[in-house]
């Protein structure tokens, strides 16, 4: 009981199915086996005594109609009917040797073999008679054939063959009952057995069901006694269970529990006591921080609002240098297109001059062109003279020809004239087209130059601009870190006050608790004092570098090896420490 006791639940558990399912594996293993046996012996049964019945009948038809067909073969005297009865005859012989070859097999005491060999005897005998009768019958001695089947002794053989197939069915249907009878008791004891088996498991079952499941009920009994009282509040608990399963080494984990949630509670207590006090002190601070914040505020505002101002005027100093700076680039657009256009009228211009010397120099052409068809139309006239009234239609061609050179030479006098006086303007006219080029060209240099000082100007706005909308920017960040401060100053202050009402709400709350009086307090006043002491040494420290220290430091350096379950309870301030937070 004691080793069960000790037991592991999972082992308890598993072991009790173990044992259940081991009896029932016992139990379906002789049930199996007592199968096994019950199909082989009705197998036998069936093969030694059911087949068995089926051929020595089947011995008996064949023989009664092998009489049969022995009569007709000595009735009937056509040959043909007497071959087909006589291959019948032989056919029934072939059936009875062979079932009696069958039957012989299924043979199972010595009455049985007795019988079947006087039956043997019987059927040989009474072949020799049937194939006498055969032969006589085949010799046409159908009289003497019917003598010796009619004999004495021939029916009292055929008696002796009927009895003994009748004393073989009848042992053999006896033999099968007697058979079915043992292995129908078989089958009862083996039923019986298998019950007692079953019962035997169930008993075990139920045995070891109850005992596993009072030593578990009974333990969580216990645990729920007890942590119905610890759910009341009642720590000083004790908790009695000596067993070595789950449910031991949670008891024994209920129990540290106790007593670490005593511990643990109160600290709280304690801890509450020292919050309380701390947040009263930093409420105060905060207050004072507050106001400081505020006023902090206000000059940031004004110095926003001067800042805007500036801005402002810096803005619109950009805004106009860069609308002059674009007038500018317009301007320095329009006299770069027109001194191109300049150009090309110049090189037009040239181009012009070039074609009117060319012209000249045709005209020169088509004057001199002119005067030779003057020559050649005086010839002509000349000609046409002295031919008489045979060339008076040629004198008039030349006289035409004559006048249209003449025609011709004052047209182009007259447009080499005009030609040149076009050249002398134009030449004029290239010379104040090269002077207004040169004029446009300095014009653009200058407004380049003017451009380049207004974009330079108005960089230096924009980069002004940017540094004053920076700096405002800053000043706002400045003010919203300013209110942000402010604001949160009071929600510290707020804070403050409603952590020293919830420290009152928890020391209330962890008074509801009855804890055990165990745990030693002194080492919070001694661990404060030099918390104190060693903050008051270092006030020339940067407030950055103190909240780092603080966060950085664990908590298992400043307990005491031997005192690691004791949480510290205050943090203690100097006036200074506060106003600097």
């Amino acid at each position: 009981m004691k080793l069960l006791k000790n037991m592991k639940i999972k082992t308890k558990l598993i072991l009790a199915f173990v044992i259940v399912a081991f009896i029932s594996g016992i139990v379906g293993l002789i049930g199996i086996t007592r199968i096994n046996k019950t199909n082989k012996d009705y197998t036998e049964l069936y093969e030694n005594y059911g087949v068995a019945i089926g051929d020595i009948g089947n011995v008996s038809i064949s023989y009664q109609r092998l009489k049969i067909n022995l009569d007709n073969l000595i009735l009937y005297k056509n040959s043909s009917e007497r071959n087909e009865y006589i291959d019948k005859i032989n056919s029934y012989d072939n059936k009875i040797k062979e079932n009696l070859i069958l039957f012989e097999k299924s043979i199972q005491t010595e009455e049985a073999r007795e019988e079947f060999d006087n039956l043997k005897k019987s059927l040989d005998k009474y072949n020799i008679i049937k194939d006498k009768i055969i032969n006589l019958v085949n010799s046409k001695k159908e009289d003497e054939a019917l003598v010796l089947m009619s004999q004495t002794t021939t029916k009292s053989l055929s008696d002796e063959i009927n009895n003994s197939i009748d004393k073989l069915f009848e042992l053999k249907i006896n033999g099968g009952n007697n058979k079915v009878k043992e292995y129908s008791s078989e089958v009862n004891l083996s039923v019986g057995r298998i019950v007692i088996l079953v019962v035997i498991a169930m008993i075990v079952a139920i045995i070891l069901g109850i005992t596993i499941c009072r030593a578990i009920c009974k333990a969580i009994g216990n645990l729920t006694e007890v942590t119905n009282e610890i759910s009341n509040g009642n720590l000083d608990v004790k908790i009695v269970n000596d067993s070595k399963d789950e449910i031991g080494i949670l008891s024994e984990a209920m129990k540290k529990m106790g007593y670490r949630l005593n511990q643990v509670l109160e600290q709280i207590s304690f801890a509450s006591e020292q919050v309380t006090v701390g947040s009263r002190q930093m409420a105060d601070s905060t207050v004072a921080l507050s106001r400081g914040a505020t006023e902090q505020a206000s000059a940031v505002e004004e110095l926003t609002a001067s800042i805007d101002a500036i801005s402002t005027k810096i803005k619109m100093n950009a805004e106009n240098t860069k609308r002059v700076n674009d007038i500018a680039d317009n301007t320095k657009t329009n006299a770069i297109k027109r001194n191109s256009e300049m150009k090309l009228m110049l090189e037009a211009m040239n181009e012009i001059n070039i074609s009117s010397k060319n012209i000249s120099k045709i005209i020169k052409v088509i004057d001199e062109i002119a005067f030779q068809t003057n020559i050649l139309a005086l010839n002509a006239a000349v000609e046409a003279a002295r031919a008489g009234k045979y060339g008076k239609g040629f004198n008039v061609v030349a006289e035409e020809v004559r006048d249209l050179a003449q025609r011709s030479a004052r047209a182009a006098k007259e447009t080499t004239e005009i030609i040149e006086d076009s050249i002398v303007k134009i030449v004029d006219g290239s010379k104040i087209a090269n002077q207004t080029a040169e004029a446009l060209d300095n014009i653009v240099k200058d407004i380049e130059e003017v451009a380049n000082i207004i974009g330079h100007i108005s960089e230096a706005s924009e980069e002004q601009s940017t540094g004053i909308l920076q700096i405002s920017q800053g000043v706002i960040q400045i003010s919203e870190v300013v209110q942000s401060n402010s604001a949160t100053a009071e929600e510290s202050a707020a804070s403050s006050e409603e952590l020293a009402g919830q420290a009152e709400v928890l020391k209330e709350q962890v008074n509801m608790f009855n804890l055990k009086k165990n745990v030693n307090l002194n080492f919070y006043e001694e661990f404060n004092y030099k918390k104190a002491s060693s903050i008051n040494k270092q006030n020339n420290l940067k407030q950055d570098s103190k909240i780092k220290e603080l966060k950085n430091t664990p908590i298992q350096e400043l307990v005491p090896a031997n005192r690691t379950n004791v949480n510290v309870g205050r943090i203690i301030l100097s006036d200074d420490e506060f106003g600097k937070y």
